[in-house]
């Protein structure tokens, strides 16, 4: 027998990306695409009801976007276009002869693409440090300072 896209794969955690997204306006219809591996190709459906009636399921489909997004590195998406075909992990489960996703994460690929090297810390004396109020508060002393010398002005020139 020839294997399609429709059959189902063993659970597990499988490197994939997204290769299709619609909004119909109540959910958002994802399509996972393995990458790799035996079953390079093989798509996942997914389905988050972002306007769900129900608190719950709009809850919890809110939380997946969330953590799609964490898992692509994009944290505002305007449109989901913008996560397409970035590497992620995917956990990969079994629901009613049919495969579902049940988790997402980074994927080595993409963490050892966004940082080349280890970052350098740069330390900083206590005594280094010049402690001064910020700016917006100066200016406030100031004005404040200039219009109670003004006021001492006026009052010396009234008494003379």
């Amino acid at each position: 027998m020839v294997a399609t896209i429709q059959d189902t794969i063993p659970q597990g955690r499988y490197e994939a990306r997204i290769v299709r997204s619609q909004f119909t306006g109540h959910s958002l219809f994802l399509d996972f695409a393995i990458i790799g591996g035996a079953y390079d190709g093989r798509v996942i459906a997914k389905q988050l009801p972002l306007h769900s009636s129900d608190g719950n399921k709009k809850g919890k489909a809110r939380s997946e976007l969330s953590q799609i997004c964490l898992a692509v590195g994009v944290m505002a998406p305007k449109d989901s276009s913008e996560l397409h075909n970035i590497p992620m992990v995917i956990h990969v489960g079994t629901d009613k002869r049919r495969n579902t996703v049940l988790a997402y994460s980074s994927s080595r690929k993409q963490c050892a693409s966004a940082s080349p090297g280890p970052r350098r810390l740069q330390l900083t004396r206590a005594a280094d440090i010049e402690i001064r109020p910020p700016d917006w508060l100066l200016r406030g002393m100031l004005e404040r300072d200039t219009f109670a010398r003004s006021e001492e002005h006026t009052s010396e020139l009234q008494s003379h």
